[in-house]
């Protein structure tokens, strides 16, 4: 039983983590033309900066960081279903937990096991200890990219 049950959450650690995309100079971001169509590729490129400085502190910082720092600003992440899966929260490149509120109270989730999508919202609070993002979202700015 034990050797059935190792390999089993080996493959749900490895599946179910970041959905974060590093771009090089020879891989062209794969979301850039629906990113233009949208209009977000500011709200993109501004996402990644703080998810970028977030991950960058020390735990001193961390701690002192406060809670409203990004408050009203306009981001766009890529996340994938954040676990247990009963909610629109993603997990998104960094390993942070983004906790997407919805004025509508709507399920935007798709109707599958796994997905990715591209949201764009406003910060309403930063938990860097945690690595949370609370998010606005309104539901037109929520586009799945797969679902599977």
């Amino acid at each position: 039983m034990k050797l059935l049950t190792m390999p089993m959450l080996l493959a749900c650690v490895v599946g179910c983590g970041s959905t974060a995309r590093v771009e090089t100079a020879q891989e062209p971001n794969p979301y850039a033309e629906l990113l233009e169509k949208e209009g977000w590729q500011k709200s993109y490129k501004r996402g990644a900066e703080i998810l970028q400085e977030l991950s960058a502190l020390s735990p001193e910082r961390r701690k002192k960081l406060d809670t409203a720092a990004y408050r009203g600003e306009r981001v766009t992440f890529v996340g994938g279903g954040a676990p247990p899966g009963g909610t629109n929260d993603l997990i998104t490149e960094a390993g942070f937990y983004l906790r997407v509120v919805n004025n509508q109270g709507k399920d935007l989730r798709p109707q599958a096991a796994l997905w990715e999508v591209l949201v764009c919202g406003e910060i309403l609070q930063v938990l860097p200890e945690n690595k949370i993002i609370v998010l606005e979202v309104h539901e037109k700015d929520w586009l799945v990219l797969a679902a599977g």
